[in-house]
C-alpha cells in the first residue's frame, strides 16, 4: 500500500461499524510497521545495506515486540486491550503489505527465523490508490447518516 490512508481507511470503517472502542490504538497499530521502518528508509536511502535494517521491521515478530513496548504505555487496566488492538491493526498492516507486488524491497514474514520472502502478490501497490476516493466517500456517508441517527435518537422524547 503507497501510503497510511489507505492502510487505515477500509479497516477504520469496518471496526468503526462495529462500535470499538478506542479506535484510536488500532489506528496507531493500522500505520505502526510504517511509521517503525519508513524514517529509517528515508534517513538512510543512500545506504544500500540499510534494506537489512528496515525490512524485518515489517515483520510480525518484530512488530509484536513494538506493540508490547507500546503498551507498557499505558496503565495496566488498559494494558492488554490495547496490546490487543495494536496487534490486531499491525497484523492487518502487515497481511495488506504481503499481498502487494513488491520488486524493490522485501517483506521477510518468518524473521528471524527465515530469510524466505515472496515477490510475487496480487497487486501492486499503486492499485490501491484508485479505491481510496469510493472508500473515503462511503466513509464519508456512512458518518454522517451515523451522526444523524445518533442525533435523532437524543431528540426523541
Amino acid at each position: 500500500m503507497p501510503d497510511l490512508l489507505t492502510h487505515s481507511l477500509l479497516p477504520y470503517f469496518l471496526f468503526r461499524l462495529q462500535k470499538l472502542r478506542d479506535v484510536e490504538i488500532l489506528l496507531l497499530g493500522l500505520i505502526l510497521p510504517d511509521i517503525l521502518s519508513r524514517p529509517f528508509s528515508y534517513i538512510l536511502y543512500k545506504l544500500p545495506s540499510a534494506a537489512y535494517f528496515t525490512h524485518p521491521m515489517h515483520s510480525p515478530i518484530v512488530v509484536l515486540l513494538y506493540c508490547l513496548l507500546l503498551s507498557f504505555l499505558f496503565s495496566d487496566r488498559h494494558r492488554k486491550r490495547f496490546f490487543f488492538l495494536l496487534v490486531v491493526g499491525s497484523m492487518f498492516h502487515l497481511a495488506l503489505d504481503y499481498l502487494q507486488i513488491n520488486y524493490d524491497s522485501a517483506y521477510f514474514p518468518f524473521f528471524p527465523f527465515s530469510s524466505w520472502h515472496s515477490p510475487k502478490g496480487l497487486f501492486w501497490p499503486e492499485d490501491s490508490l484508485a479505491l481510496l476516493p469510493p472508500f473515503a466517500g462511503i466513509f464519508l456517508i456512512a458518518s454522517i447518516v451515523r451522526l444523524l441517527i445518533k442525533r435523532r435518537g437524543k431528540t426523541k422524547p
